[in-house]
This record gives structure tokens, sequence and C-alpha cells, in this order.
């Protein structure tokens, strides 16, 4: 059933990827899959109620780390009865889904974000660090926010060296990760080629773009850095190929 609501959804078919997870929940009731999938398509279709009713109902079978994580998004973002967002019961939720997989790199990147986004710059700072000490799973997320954030602060020198370690993480286990994984891979590699080049540290971001597109070749936008890098180093010729990598 998970699968083929996946495959709907993925066509954009939500009404008849609720159809099927009903039948789903109906034949196997307890199943916290179906029912975190089931809230999924709720909250995609703007059903928060029953959403927030999947979700609770999967968590009173079994908690997880990933339903935990999108119940607090659906809080943060979609509280119920037009209130502003409990952001006390949104970090609990956070801090519960923690508890529950101390390495799941998800909760840690949402849970730094809405703190970042609240400007609770130290809060935010806490938790992409325990993050990073957690060694997690998606280590590209936690060392991304991080960097992000205090390059938002103008400190260039402690961003640089939080994403340079960063993407050393990610190199020692990219042969193991999905794919989703590997995509915020890219962003890490994007964003310190890209902090090189606004710093006129050409040929270090050029370095940084070339490793990139060793491991990723078809990204679009690692050859769109890299295209800018040369276009800064005067080989027009060389970015002209990369652009049009990029687009085609």
């Amino acid at each position: 059933f998970n699968a083929w609501a996946k495959l709907e959804v993925k066509a954009g078919n939500l009404s008849k990827a609720r159809d099927i997870l009903r039948q789903g929940i109906r034949d196997f009731p307890r199943d916290k899959s179906l029912l975190q999938a089931a809230g999924k398509v709720e909250e995609r279709l703007g059903n928060y109620a029953g959403a927030r009713e999947m979700y609770s109902s999967s968590l009173s079978v079994e908690p997880s780390a990933v339903t935990l994580v999108a119940y607090a998004l659906l809080e943060l973002h979609h509280p119920s009865e037009g209130k502003p967002a409990d952001i006390g019961k949104v970090r609990k939720l956070f801090e519960e889904a923690l508890l529950v997989d101390p390495r799941h790199g998800p909760a840690y990147n949402a849970y730094g974000n809405m703190e970042f986004q609240r400007g609770d710059i130290e809060r935010a700072r806490d938790v992409f660090q325990r993050g990073v000490s957690a060694h997690c799973t998606d280590a590209a997320s936690v060392y991304h926010g991080l960097g992000k954030l205090e390059l938002s602060l103008g400190n260039t020198v402690t961003a640089r060296d939080i994403l340079r370690k960063g993407l050393k993480e990610v190199e020692k286990h990219e042969a193991m990760m999905e794919n989703n994984q590997l995509k915020r891979a890219v962003f890490l590699a994007h964003t310190l080629g890209m902090l090189e080049l606004n710093s006129n540290r050409v040929e270090e971001a050029r370095a940084i773009f070339t490793k990139g597109l060793s491991r990723h070749p078809n990204s679009s936008q690692l050859l769109l850095g890299a295209a800018m890098g040369e276009v800064k180093l005067g080989n027009e010729d060389d970015a002209r190929r990369y652009f049009e990598r990029a687009v085609n």
C-alpha cells in the first residue's frame, strides 16, 4: 500500500493516494508507517486536522523520529484553530524525536532552522552543534545548517571551517547515503564553493566545484558554480561548457 501510494503522490494523484492508504489502514490498522504516510497526504491536501489525527495514531502504535518531526512541523506551520504556533509544544516534539533517535539528522535540521528563523541564534547554534556531536546519519544537513547560520552572522572563517569538516564527514559515508542525503551533500559543496567564490578565493572555489562534480557530475548547482568560477578566471570557453551542461 505504501509503495503504491508513493507512486500516486509522485504523479500528483493525492486523492488516489489517500484512498489507497485508507484501504491499507482498514486492513492493517496498527501499521505505523501507513498511518504516518496517510498523515503526510492529508497535510498536502490541506486537511490538517486529519493529518494531526493520523500522526497521533501512528505515534500511539510506536513513536518514531520521522513521525514526530512531521508532527512538529505541522504544529509549527499549521497550528490548530488558527492560533499562533505553540513553540513550546513544537520544541517538545523535536526533543522527543531526538530521544527516540539521537542520530536523526532531519530532526536537528528542522529544529535548528526553526530556532534560526525565530531569531534565537544561540538556541539554533546549540541544536546544530548537538547534531554534529551526535554524528547523525544525515551529517550534510546539520553541517549545512550550522554553516549557513555562521555565514548569516558574517562569521566567514568559522563557516568555512564547519563546511569543510562537513564535506570530510560526508565523504566517509557517501557510498551508503540515500538519494535525498546525497542531494543535501551537494548543497554543502555548493555553499562552500560559493563562499570561496564570494571571498575572491577563486582557485579554492574551482577545486571544490571540480571535486564535487567528480562525485555528482549532473548537479546543476555545482555546474553553475563551476561556470561562475571560470567566468571570474576569464576562461569563457570553459564557463560556456559548464553553463551548457547545467541547462542540458
